[in-house]
């Protein structure tokens, strides 16, 4: 299943958000995830991450050591095909 997880962080919290990021970035990700893509971006959010994990417990798992020095959300994500059918069912 897909994730799409997205991060704002102050920017006076830049430093503490490069050291987490690095510090995790550099751990392995959980059994059955895998990372899609990393992006930083101009704009109200400066990070986007594409992971492809097993469920939303993984997520949070990933999630967590972000939690204080980030705002972060994430979602599931489905292609459009993918939301037409579920709405067909």
């Amino acid at each position: 299943m897909l994730f799409v997880i997205t991060a704002r962080w102050k920017p006076e919290d830049v430093a503490k958000f490069i050291k987490v990021a690095t510090e995790e970035f550099a751990k392995p990700l959980p059994k059955g995830t895998k990372s899609m893509g990393t992006y930083l971006l101009l704009g109200r959010c400066r990070m986007v991450t594409i992971l492809d994990a097993p469920d939303e417990k993984t997520i949070f798992k990933i999630h967590q050591p972000y939690m204080e020095i980030a705002e972060c959300d994430w979602a599931p994500a489905i292609t459009p095909e993918e939301a037409q059918k579920a709405l067909v069912e």
